[in-house]
């Protein structure tokens, strides 16, 4: 269920009071009354540890990103200042090598969790022929999205790499993407696209067009990781083989 439904009943009460009692009473009004609410999930336990995994892979990759950058920051003052770094400075970056070293066996675990979690193994090697698919990428999009999905436009929405449409009268503002799906996809697939300009020659070309028509780096490399999604789709869903002659032509 989107979060977003419970809470826009949440805020339309007058008292802001929250209790479990209240919680209960705003999720019970908010399923007699909406019209649209997904069907009840079935999860098996193994899907479930996949989202925790992902969760926590994600958690660790975010305090890496801080913890390297003050890491960076205070070698590059000690340098400046010709100062010897501290027994301190020495056991961070020992940290930052062993966060680093548990962040790939993450890795590793949850590629081994997606390759027993997907339905069929072909799947998987269809979807690493893509430029820049990972075996963890080709995991994660064969056991996240909705296989009865009506059109690619769904899958697209929920990885958040969807543009919002802002309008109003003659005023047209400038879309940006939603970010609202799984957020730790949508970073895989952006460095899907990123691996995909740097080692394939066709999505290469079609990444210079899309700089040449006036694109920055970051809106080309969406642009590169949504159309890699809808091939996805194409594949998995319609059944289609994936051609690099047309798919970047």
């Amino acid at each position: 269920m989107n979060p977003l439904q419970s809470h826009k009943h949440q805020q339309s009460r007058v008292r802001k009071t929250k209790t479990d009692a209240v919680d209960g009473y705003v999720l019970a009004t908010m399923c007699a009354t909406e019209r649209d609410l997904p069907a009840a999930a079935h999860l098996h336990s193994q899907h479930v540890l996949l989202r925790l995994q992902q969760g926590q892979l994600q958690a660790l990759d975010k305090q890496l990103q801080r913890l390297t950058r003050s890491v960076s920051a205070y070698t590059e003052t000690y340098a400046q200042l010709g100062l010897t770094p501290g027994v301190s400075l020495t056991r961070l970056q020992q940290a930052v090598a062993e966060l680093r070293a548990v962040k790939r066996q993450l890795q590793k675990e949850l590629e081994t969790l997606l390759t027993h979690a997907a339905a069929d193994r072909n799947d998987l090697a269809k979807l690493q022929e893509l430029p820049g698919f990972s075996p963890l990428v080709a995991g994660l999009v064969a056991t996240a999205f909705n296989r009865q999905a009506k059109s690619e436009r769904s899958w697209v929405a929920y990885a958040g790499l969807d543009v919002s449409v802002r309008e109003s009268g003659t005023w047209r503002g400038r879309g940006k993407l939603t970010k609202r799906g799984n957020s730790f996809l949508r970073k895989r697939l952006y460095c899907a696209a990123w691996g995909a300009v740097m080692n394939y020659t066709g999505v290469r070309a079609y990444y210079d067009r899309l700089k040449a028509a006036g694109r920055n780096h970051v809106e080309a490399l969406c642009i590169i990781a949504r159309k890699l999604l809808r091939i996805a789709y194409a594949i998995l869903v319609k059944g289609k083989e994936y051609d690099h002659h047309i798919a970047f032509a």
